[in-house]
């Protein structure tokens, strides 16, 4: 089983892309998997809808619903850090970490963790 924790801006830029997050990971991983968030990722969805540009803020409500819908897990942390650095703290051993955001996929590479990513606005893609 493998464990799944989506980042704020890959829910984002799923739902512009129109791509069905399990779909896809299920095309890309041979296994059963869980999807997890973090409990900041509600905040940060929470401060898009507040104030982000259009596109993000209908990207954020459809994240909200999509993942009460989809029953995806949350990881309660008590840390008051930020996403990517709650992210960074995860056991690479036990999460493969989807995000669209460089820097943050640098920094999980060099700690050893498998990342997913949005390519060419059509699939998603694991990369090591």
């Amino acid at each position: 089983m493998q464990n799944i924790v989506l980042d704020t801006n890959f829910l984002v830029t799923a739902y512009k892309f129109k791509l069905d997050i399990f779909e896809e990971l299920k095309n890309v991983l041979d296994t059963k998997f869980q999807v997890y968030i973090v409990d900041k990722t509600i905040n940060e969805l929470e401060k898009l809808i507040k104030s982000g540009k259009l596109t993000d803020k209908v990207g954020a409500m459809v994240s909200i619903k999509y993942l009460k819908r989809k029953n995806i897990k949350i990881i309660n942390t008590v840390q008051d850090n930020d996403v990517d650095e709650l992210l960074l703290a995860l056991s690479p051993a036990q999460f493969i970490v989807a995000t669209q955001d460089k820097a943050l996929k640098k920094r999980l590479k060099q700690k050893k963790f498998k990342v997913l990513t949005i390519r060419q606005r059509k699939q998603i893609v694991l990369e090591n």
